[in-house]
C-alpha cells in the first residue's frame, strides 16, 4: 500500500467536502448579510477548490491518479471525472459544448453534509507540502494575494508564471473602479489548465492599462497613446 498516496487522496476528499460547506455557510451569512463573514468563507472555498485541482493535476503527472472521462451534473455542467482507490473527484471541464450525438453520464449533486469546517488547516498544510515545485509556486502566488492582483511587480510576476506553467486564461468582464484616488479598472478572470477551469481571478490595472488574452494568453499591455508614459509608480 502507498500510504503518502492513500493520505493524500483521504484530504483530498476531505478538502473537497469542507469547500462544499463553506459554501453552505458562504450563502447563510449572505442571507443574514453578514458580508465580512460571507467573504471569508468565500476565500476559505477558494483556496480549497484551488488546492484539490492543483492536487489532482500533481496527482495525475506522478500517475497515482487517473482521468476516467466526462460526466454532466444536474445544473447541465460538464465535468472531468478522475480516480483512483475507490475515490471519485469531479473538475469543471474547460469545455462546456457537447458535440451532438454524444451522451454522458449524468451525476446528482449531493445534499452538502454537516461537518466541522474549522479544520481545514492541517489538510492544506499536508497537501501543499507534498505538491511539486511549480504547482506549490502556483497556489502561493493566487492564494498569497487572496485571488485579487493589485500592483504592477506582483501582476507580472503572476502572469509570468501563469505563461511558465502553461495556464491558459479568458476575460470574463471589464468594470471602472475608482481605487485609492486613481482611476482603475478591473478585470475578472478565469484560469484553466490541463482541460480543466482552475479558478477566477481579478486583475485591477490603472486605466491606461489593459489586460489582452490572445490564444488564451493573458497579458498587460498600454493604450497606443501611453506607451511612452513611465507607470512604475503605480
Amino acid at each position: 500500500m502507498n500510504t503518502t498516496k492513500n493520505l493524500k487522496l483521504n484530504c483530498l476528499y476531505k478538502i473537497n467536502r469542507i469547500a462544499k460547506q463553506c459554501g453552505k455557510m458562504k450563502q447563510e451569512a449572505y442571507s443574514n448579510r453578514e458580508h465580512i463573514v460571507c467573504r471569508e468563507y468565500k476565500l476559505i472555498q477558494q483556496q480549497l477548490y484551488l488546492l484539490k485541482s492543483l492536487t489532482i493535476m500533481d496527482m495525475q503527472d506522478k500517475q497515482e491518479l487517473y482521468e476516467d472521462g466526462l460526466c454532466i451534473d444536474d445544473n447541465g455542467c460538464v465535468l472531468n471525472t478522475y480516480t483512483a482507490e475507490g475515490y471519485i473527484f469531479h473538475e469543471i471541464s474547460q469545455c462546456q459544448e457537447i458535440s451532438e450525438g454524444t451522451t454522458l453520464t449524468k451525476i446528482h449533486n449531493k445534499p452538502t453534509s454537516e461537518g466541522q469546517y474549522e479544520f481545514w488547516r492541517p489538510y492544506v498544510y499536508y497537501l501543499t507540502s507534498r505538491l511539486s515545485d511549480q504547482y506549490k509556486r502556483l497556489y502561493d502566488a493566487i492564494t498569497g494575494n487572496k485571488f485579487e492582483l493589485f500592483n504592477w511587480s506582483v501582476i507580472k510576476n503572476c502572469l509570468d508564471l501563469f505563461s511558465e506553467i502553461g495556464l491558459s486564461g479568458e476575460i470574463l468582464w471589464r468594470n471602472f473602479c475608482p481605487w485609492d484616488s486613481a482611476d482603475m479598472s478591473l478585470y475578472s478572470c478565469t484560469l484553466f489548465f490541463n482541460g480543466i477551469q482552475l479558478c477566477n481571478i481579478k486583475i485591477y490595472v490603472p486605466e491606461d492599462y489593459e489586460i489582452t488574452c490572445e490564444n488564451g494568453s493573458l497579458e498587460v499591455d498600454t493604450f497606443d497613446e501611453y506607451r511612452d508614459v513611465d507607470f512604475s509608480q503605480y
